[in-house]
């Protein structure tokens, strides 16, 4: 099987997180997800964590819960889940950064800003 008939069988695959008030699904990022990714973080990675969570939140099918293709979905999602708990959305983005495959970038960006800005 060649190179691009193996990558055309790879697909995002959709994964349980338990949060405060039940079990919610992620998708991991895909090549368009990775992309939407970039663009919304203007490519510095950082994005606030309700709107890792409006990329990440979807179905047990996989279908997304919500469309962030236009400044209205965007701006739609993000007054939905600003007022989410944060420990939930902590959950959510760490899982959705480890099954991305993006985790350890997330954490040593974390740890650079920590030391970037240290507090007294």
């Amino acid at each position: 099987m060649s190179n691009r008939d193996l990558l055309k069988r790879s697909r995002s695959k959709v994964y349980p997180v338990e949060i405060s008030t039940g079990t919610v699904h992620i998708k991991s990022m895909n090549g368009a997800a990775r992309h939407k990714y970039a663009q919304l973080s203007k490519g510095d990675g950082s994005l606030a964590p309700h709107t890792i969570v409006a990329l990440a939140l979807c179905s047990e099918d996989g279908t997304m819960d919500f469309s962030m293709e236009t400044e209205k979905d965007i701006a739609l999602a993000n007054a939905e889940l600003c007022e989410v708990d944060g420990a939930d959305l902590q959950a959510i983005c760490l899982k959705f950064f480890e099954v991305s495959g993006t985790a350890s970038k997330s954490v040593d960006d974390a740890e650079k800003k920590s030391e970037a800005s240290p507090s007294a």
